[in-house]
């Protein structure tokens, strides 16, 4: 395995910044007449069908066994929220906030993980818990910030942010009842119709004709990007996995933050104030910590 950590490490990094494009090309969609619902329900329609592609050529059977049924429920619902939650919170707050809301996901994990997985809480959980809620409050709650942002788009992301941490706990309790691909294949047969529900509802622009008329090209552009980075995301993941444990990639995905809101200041000229920014290097040094300690976990059950 050490001769491929490289590769591994490669493919994870293309894949964080792969899905690192979709909450800024989400603001620009937004900006050229597409709604962000519109945009998820796209992005869902066409995984849903380059999955089915991809489970066909590579000979595995599209059965999900009945014991991963209902997970895989949960996996689509919380799939579904991400989707819809966090990529609408950015057309009310700064795509920066969003993203630093949205990342304090794998902090709740860390410090859920003792009551659903039954780990060991330990000081050190409790304090990476505390650096990222100081970051958080830091990024959208001293002085004045929190009076200039959309308390739509800070609860939007929060929703997201619980919805990231029940995708993660749903995944792995799938994760060893059915096949990868099939697994999310499956689980965009909740995720497609509800994000479709969830445009007809909210948005609606890109399923009438008159809708499709107030899109200006670099609305679709965005909608084309938004679709490669969620497939090109999935599927480097797929690689960065088979070549290294997923304890040693999973730290990489922690640039995928930088590259949203590096992306966001280069699109928009996105800037936020400078303790936002401190804010954010807490949480990111919260991310980090977490998947060292996440590292060193799973180095100590190999140990034994």
């Amino acid at each position: 395995m050490v001769e491929r950590l490289l590769p591994g490490l490669i493919f994870g990094v293309l894949s964080a910044c792969s899905f690192a494009l979709a909450a800024p090309f989400a603001r620009l969609a937004f900006e050229n007449g597409v709604a962000p619902v519109d945009a998820v329900a796209v992005r869902a329609f066409v995984a849903f069908i380059v999955l089915s592609v991809i489970i066909k050529l590579s000979g595995k059977a599209f059965h999900v066994p009945r014991e991963a049924r209902l997970p895989l429920i949960g996996l689509g619902l919380s799939t579904t929220l991400i989707s819809c939650a966090y990529l609408s919170s950015v057309t009310f707050i700064p795509v920066g906030v969003a993203v630093i809301i949205f990342f304090t996901f794998p902090i709740f994990i860390l410090v859920l993980s003792p009551f659903v997985e039954k780990t060991r809480f330990g000081l050190d959980r409790f304090i990476i818990g505390l650096i990222a809620l100081f970051g958080l409050y830091l990024a959208v709650g001293s002085n004045s910030s929190l009076e200039n942002l959309d308390w739509r788009g800070l609860v939007l992301a929060g929703i997201g942010a619980l919805a990231g941490t029940g995708q993660i706990f749903f995944g792995r309790a799938v994760a060893s009842k059915a096949h990868g691909p099939t697994m999310v294949w499956g689980a965009h047969f909740i995720i497609l119709p509800a994000t479709i529900l969830v445009s007809q509802i909210f948005g609606g622009a890109l399923f009438s004709q008159a809708g499709l008329s107030s899109v200006m090209l670099p609305g679709f552009v965005a909608i084309g990007v938004i679709c490669l980075g969620y497939l090109s995301g999935y599927l480097f993941q797929i690689r960065a996995l088979a070549n290294a444990p997923a304890s040693y990639i999973g730290s990489v995905f922690n640039v995928e933050p930088i590259v949203s809101t590096s992306l966001a200041a280069y699109l928009f000229g996105e800037r936020l104030a400078n303790v936002q920014y401190a804010g954010g290097a807490l949480v990111l040094t919260a991310l980090v910590l977490s998947s060292a300690l996440s590292l060193r976990n799973a180095r100590l059950v190999v140990a034994k």
